[in-house]
């Protein structure tokens, strides 16, 4: 969808649009020190409202995901109790953009018990989950 925008956007524009793909954390930076111009599907974040130019008008939802690996048992999809006594990974970047107190006010709202370990990027909590088996 957010494709089809900038191709029309830019076709209005006369814009020469290039795409850059990287993983969050690296296409931030690329903002952030102007060699990306536009960034597009990116929440809202508090922090980031000094940098970016956010529009007045919401161009959609945000939602968030927990995953699990493929063969863990102990925890249920729909069965939120079986969340409780957990460990979530998140990055930093995602406990910069709020995701922490969103998945905090999740926790408290339905009664459970998550441990929060944050990781500085992605790969890092990825490579802990594949030599700690767990986080």
């Amino acid at each position: 969808m957010m494709y089809e925008y900038f191709e029309n956007l830019g076709k209005c524009a006369g814009w020469d649009i290039q795409y850059v793909v990287d993983d969050m954390e690296t296409l931030f930076d690329s903002f952030l020190n102007g060699d990306i111009d536009i960034m597009g599907s990116t929440g809202y974040s508090e922090g980031m409202d000094e940098y970016a130019d956010y529009p007045s008008l919401s161009s959609g939802f945000d939602y968030t995901c927990l995953v699990v690996q493929n063969d863990n048992i102990d925890i249920t999809s729909g069965d939120l109790t079986s969340l409780d006594n957990k460990t979530v990974a998140i990055s930093s970047t995602q406990e910069k953009n709020g995701k922490e107190k969103v998945l905090e006010d999740f926790c408290d709202s339905n009664q459970i018990h998550l441990d929060i370990k944050i990781y500085e990027s992605h790969l890092d909590y990825f490579n802990a989950l594949k030599t700690e088996r767990r986080i």
